[in-house]
């Protein structure tokens, strides 16, 4: 759990108490950060408040003995149980809470134990969520039990409540249980020794379905006036990062992709992700240590292992440093056989996707394809055709151009990734992680948009140059030029791809935190 700068907790009690009567809950407190705000903002209402307002359950016995050291006067306030939360039930307690405020945990569905995850599906269990769910989610549908009528709710998350499929049911349960519901990112590192980055969710209304939503955006934590920008629930439910996309410029977005023929890549191309070797760092080796080995070369076969690795428009095998291990079923050379013992003594053998496999070593044959595009990156993900039969490992997405698609096509769609257009439906399908990276699940990859062309060849010098400025990390300077092209060649009107070009920049700006 990362600990709520006090700057933080106090901005948010500020605003949610608005009594010094308010019943407080912290469902994991930590540090006790909200809870010595909430302390302090109930004391503003009247000296003497906050005495049995203030409760706190946690299961870490440390914390609460550092809460109870460094803030003793405030501690001895707080109504404080070390517990598991999906523990309490809501007939224990006599009264529900005007303001439930919390940072849970923010650890991923993987590596929630098997013992917490079973408390905290039977905790949730009348909404279902995915088993893809972290386990903040759990903690957020699990508090609602505990909200007095009208009542409110404030939690810190990570960004993914904005981008993950399974929060898309969390918030669906939001609007239909606060009448406002808002969120404020924060695009700061407000956590120490973490890039995750953060956002405030605020409900407001408990027991009426939602009429108000908001979303705002803010380098640091903003001062007391926000001013949200309204969004519509569609909005909310699907992808409340979309809102920062105004009406207007939907319209004018529309209009281009119309005017100009760009379509879904779904259209042209399937989309998978690569090879799962299980082992990278045994399966995958370096060519010039592959040859002083002795390795055999009938089992070498090239390999892009990240997408650092796509640099340009094509990739060949000459360009490819690495190679991947393709041992058969049958009888092997010394060589092999001596490194498969390596494998099993390191317990590769072990691991889960090896462990599956007939023969933990044996890979099942991976087949070349058209081409690859970044699955996470924080730049400017792009198309690579492939010119030989280079594979690539899970870290990057693999196309298989469809039977209709003749080589102009995939120039054409390969280079309008490189417009401005393309980039803003890249912002919009993606999903931000920590540091800002963005990430292209196979599912919202194909629906990047992307121009199949007119039937004929595109200019070679735009290849030449695009293919320049890659090479020399200029990746903006692409997407510069191919605009322009488009502005001057497609009938889009120069006033709408600058807009686009504007938005583009915004969001992207957003995610990476990078001030204009």
């Amino acid at each position: 759990m990362y600990c709520t700068p006090f700057s933080l907790a106090t901005f948010i009690s500020d605003r949610i108490i608005r009594d010094g009567e308010s019943r407080v809950l912290d469902p994991c407190f930590g540090r006790g950060s909200l809870l010595i705000a909430s302390h302090d903002r109930l004391r503003a209402f009247h000296p003497s408040s906050g005495k049995n307002k203030l409760f706190g359950y946690d299961i870490d016995s440390a914390a609460k003995k550092v809460f109870e050291k460094t803030h003793s006067k405030i501690a001895e306030k707080c109504n404080l149980e070390i517990r598991d939360f999906f523990t309490v039930k809501e007939h224990e307690l006599a009264k529900k809470f005007d303001v439930v405020l919390m940072n849970p945990p923010f650890v991923r569905h993987h590596l929630i134990s098997d013992e917490t995850l079973e408390r905290a599906r039977k905790a949730t269990s009348s909404v279902m969520l995915p088993k893809t769910s972290d386990l903040w989610s759990y903690f957020v549908i699990h508090c609602l039990k505990f909200i007095r009528k009208g009542g409110s709710l404030v939690v810190i998350l990570p960004w993914s409540f904005l981008f993950a499929s399974f929060a898309g049911r969390v918030r669906e349960n939001l609007v239909a249980q606060f009448k406002t519901v808002q969120v404020i990112l924060l695009g700061g590192h407000l956590f120490e020794s973490t890039e995750e980055r953060i956002l405030v969710f605020f409900g407001e209304g408990f027991g009426k379905k939602a009429q108000d939503f908001g979303i705002f955006y803010s380098d640091e934590i903003p001062e007391k006036n926000v001013s949200w920008l309204k969004i519509d629930r569609d909005t909310w439910t699907e992808s409340p990062w979309r809102g920062f996309v105004s009406e207007s410029l939907s319209k004018i977005f529309s209009k281009s992709v119309e005017k100009s023929g760009f379509r879904l890549l779904g259209d042209f191309a399937n989309i998978r992700i690569g090879t799962v070797t299980g082992a990278n760092k045994f399966f995958i080796v370096n060519n010039a240590w592959a040859r002083n080995e002795k390795f055999p070369k009938k089992y070498l076969k090239p390999i892009l292992r990240e997408s650092k690795n796509l640099s340009k428009l094509s990739v060949s095998e000459p360009d490819v440093q690495e190679s991947i291990l393709l041992i058969p079923e049958g009888s092997l050379p010394k060589r092999i056989k001596d490194y498969v013992s390596k494998g099993e003594n390191l317990g590769i053998n072990k691991r889960h996707h090896t462990k599956k496999r007939k023969k933990w070593y044996s890979i099942p044959k991976p087949i070349a394809q058209d081409g690859f595009l970044h699955y996470m990156t924080k730049e400017v993900p792009f198309i690579v055709l492939n010119r030989d039969k280079v594979l690539s490992t899970n870290s990057i997405h693999q196309l298989i151009f469809k039977n209709n698609v003749n080589k102009n096509m995939k120039k054409w769609i390969q280079l309008s990734m490189f417009t401005s257009i393309s980039q803003l439906s890249v912002e919009l399908q993606g999903r931000t992680y920590g540091g800002g990276v963005l990430k292209l699940e196979p599912t919202s990859a194909s629906k990047i948009l992307v121009y199949p062309g007119d039937g004929k060849s595109p200019p070679q010098f735009l290849e030449k140059k695009v293919n320049k400025y890659l090479s020399n990390g200029q990746k903006n300077k692409a997407i510069d030029l191919v605009d322009d092209w488009f502005m001057k060649n497609e009938k889009i009107p120069k006033t709408y791809i600058q807009s686009i070009a504007e938005c583009y920049k915004d969001l992207k700006n957003k995610r990476l935190n990078t001030k204009k």
